[in-house]
């Protein structure tokens, strides 16, 4: 048995993951050229935006992803009142 993964991935579950990502990797890889291409295409100075939910089930996970963001230089913000009204957001220091 595979030992337990991060943000609930556990036991057999990772491995799964893990399999079904080989036997879709060139899928994968070219999934991920063609979204890094396209944002390579962005007029400059465009911002991208990328939302993690905090109802996601795997808590720790998302925080990783943050924690990720932010160490690569990627500014983070957190929302003070979703995003069904004008946003508004606090910077999250790392």
């Amino acid at each position: 048995m595979a030992p337990e993964g991060r943000g609930g991935l556990h036991g057999g579950r990772i491995d799964a993951v893990l399999d079904l990502a080989a036997k879709n990797r060139e899928t994968l890889l070219f999934n991920r050229y063609q979204a890094a291409r396209a944002t390579c295409a962005l007029p400059q100075g465009t911002a991208v935006w990328y939302v993690i939910s905090d109802k996601q089930t795997d808590t720790p996970e998302a925080g990783l992803l943050a924690q990720k963001m932010i160490d690569n230089g990627v500014d983070v913000y957190a929302s003070k009142s979703g995003f069904s009204q004008r946003l508004s957001y606090r910077r999250v220091r790392g």
